[in-house]
């Protein structure tokens, strides 16, 4: 199966759900949830009132020591393709629309 998703669009996801599944602090969770959602991490610094430097190194922790990437690209394609994660969007795609579809 192949799922595509417009660059554009941002991809939200629960920050308990990313912490819960990853085992990330609540920091960690939030900024995996910024970068899912298509901002920087220089955006995120700034919205979160942090250094550049200490999100860098909330990357490197999601990134090498707690998800096993190396690149953004293979994070998000991970958080994609794990089901529970996928329940979730469907779920949330199926609340906005207003309805429920049946497989």
């Amino acid at each position: 199966m192949v799922i595509l998703f417009k660059a554009a669009t941002p991809i939200s996801v629960s920050k308990q759900l990313l912490a819960e599944t990853y085992d990330l602090t609540p920091a960690e969770a939030a900024l995996m949830a910024a970068l899912l959602a298509g901002r920087s991490l220089a955006e995120y610094a700034e919205t979160a009132e942090i250094s550049p430097n200490t999100a860098k190194t909330h990357l490197r922790h999601i990134f090498f020591e707690k998800t096993g990437h190396r690149r953004q690209i293979d994070l998000v394609r991970a958080i994609l393709a794990n089901r529970i994660f996928a329940a979730a969007q469907r779920a949330r795609s199926q609340r906005l629309l207003g309805g429920t579809t049946k497989r």
